[in-house]
Parts: C-alpha cells; sequence; structure tokens
C-alpha cells in the first residue's frame, strides 16, 4: 500500500479526523485513478466523506453513487474500504435497510481473510447498526451481531470491540435480560466499567442507546439526561453516517415528549429545529427507512 493511501486510512479511521488532510490525499488518489485507468472506489468514498462533513450533501451522495461503480470487487482491500466507507459514513439507503445486511457482513469475511482488520470490524459493526435501525425483530440483530462477534472481540480494536458489546447489552436490555432496562450493564458490558475511559464515537453511541432505552420504556428523566448528553458529545456526528436519521429522529420524540410533560417552550423550539434537519437530511438523502 502506498504511503498516500495510509495517510488515507489515518485520516478516515482516528477518532478525531482531519477532513482537510483526508480531502487532499482523496483528490490525490482520485486523480491517480483516473488518470491511470485503476478501477478503484475508495477515494471517491472518502472524498464523499469530506464532503458529507462540510453538509454539502447532494454532492455527497453523487461522489458515494461513483465510489460504488468503480468499486473493485477483485480487489480485496478496495471492495472492503468502499463497501464499508460508502454505507456507515455516506448512507444514501434507496433500497430497505436489511439489504445492506449480508454484503457488509461478506466485507467482513473478506477483510478477515486479508488482514484488513480495522475495516472489517466496521463493516461488521455496519451491519449491526443497519439490522438495528431497520427495525428488524431483536433474534435477527442478535444473529448479526453473532455472525462477527467472535472475530471482533480477538482481532477487533478496543473501540469497536466497545460498541460490539453496547449493541449486545441493548438487545438484552429490551428482552428484559437486565436489572434496569435503562442501564447498560449485564451479562455483556457494564455501564460503569465503559464511562471511566469512554469519548469519541463509543461514547455517542453509549448516549444514543440510552436515549432509545428511555423512549422505548417511556422515562422523562431518562430521555432528558440522554438528550442533552447526545446533543453535547454528538455535535460532530457526521449528516450522512448511518446513525444521523436515527439519532434525529428519537432526538425529536424525546423532545415532543418532554414538552407535552413538562410544558417548557425549549423543548418545542429542540423539536422544531430536529425536525427541519431530518426534513432537510432525508429530502437531500434520499433514504428509505422501509
Amino acid at each position: 500500500m502506498s504511503l498516500l493511501w495510509r495517510v488515507v486510512d489515518f485520516c478516515s479511521t482516528s477518532s478525531v479526523v482531519n477532513h482537510k488532510l483526508l480531502g487532499l490525499a482523496a483528490i490525490r488518489q482520485m486523480k491517480r485513478a483516473l488518470r491511470e485507468g485503476l478501477v478503484s472506489g475508495y477515494a471517491f468514498s472518502v472524498f464523499g466523506r469530506v464532503l458529507a462533513s462540510h453538509r454539502y450533501i447532494v454532492d455527497a451522495c453523487r461522489f458515494a453513487d461513483l465510489s460504488l461503480q468503480r468499486m473493485n470487487a477483485s480487489n480485496p482491500s478496495d471492495h472492503i474500504r468502499t463497501l464499508t466507507t460508502t454505507t456507515l459514513f455516506l448512507a444514501r439507503l434507496q433500497s430497505p435497510w436489511q439489504e445492506y445486511i449480508d454484503p457488509l457482513l461478506k466485507a467482513h469475511g473478506i477483510g478477515m481473510r486479508f488482514g484488513e482488520i480495522h475495516f472489517a470490524s466496521l463493516a461488521a459493526f455496519s451491519a449491526v447498526q443497519v439490522a438495528m435501525f431497520a427495525g428488524l425483530p431483536l433474534h435477527v440483530v442478535q444473529q448479526t451481531i453473532e455472525r462477527s462477534k467472535d472475530d471482533i472481540e480477538t482481532f477487533g480494536r478496543q473501540d469497536t470491540i466497545d460498541c460490539f458489546k453496547m449493541c449486545e447489552q441493548y438487545m438484552l436490555n429490551l428482552r428484559g435480560e437486565s436489572l434496569d432496562p435503562l442501564i447498560l450493564s449485564g451479562l455483556a458490558m457494564d455501564e460503569a466499567t465503559f464511562l471511566e475511559s469512554a469519548a469519541g464515537p463509543p461514547l455517542q453511541q453509549f448516549h444514543l442507546f440510552k436515549l432509545l432505552l428511555a423512549v422505548y420504556f417511556q422515562k422523562e428523566a431518562g430521555m432528558d439526561a440522554a438528550s442533552n448528553a447526545l446533543l453535547k458529545e454528538g455535535a460532530s456526528v457526521e449528516a450522512t453516517h448511518i446513525s444521523s436519521i436515527p439519532r434525529l429522529f428519537f432526538l425529536g420524540l424525546a423532545a415532543c415528549r418532554l414538552g407535552r410533560i413538562r410544558g417548557e417552550r425549549r423543548y418545542e423550539r429542540r423539536a422544531r429545529a430536529i425536525t427541519k434537519d431530518l426534513e432537510k437530511l432525508t429530502k437531500l438523502n434520499k433514504v428509505s427507512m422501509s
């Protein structure tokens, strides 16, 4: 792998993304691919992600399409990088969400066979997120987790392992297999231990799950606390990330319920602002939630 590709990988997978450097490196790689006739989609998906981070949603979606058209299925490295980046960070899902699960798990298998461990982990976690946000039955989501759980726990980075365990504990809470439905502690993880060192995307994911549980179990205090934490920690979530629409949707639900119960105008203002963001994102991104 060239030094430039290593720069792209580092910038796109670190906890604090340098979008300027990432964009420049992606442009160089796109020019090289076009000049030399290379079949590669990764640079196009990465540049689409950079555009999305600056809210150029329409252009980002165009590059998402280009990345999938140019993806080299015979090159494991390009295949898994392109598919994972496009699905996770440029979620232009015009087909039912569950159709993306098997391709992502296939990409995970390819990544594990050819030593692309980090992207293999991202592909597996993306598949689990898709299964959850598509509203599939809990046993189907659990099956999706089980299909890659051993690989993640053995070879994955700690942040990916934390997110996987969080998904599993979230499923257990929904099934009533925890002492407190709002506390992510049980067979899969311990909330207090996680929070001792949590930061970045895993912490954002944590607050999202806390919000989902509070909404599902109709716990007013939990909704308020999780909403405030998610708005604070999740301010940097990219607009086209696969979790953005569920995040906005449940933030809006919580704001509506809190406004109705407490009668405070701040929740009404929050709900209106979230509705505008959600309308813009779903309109421009042409997302299918079916």
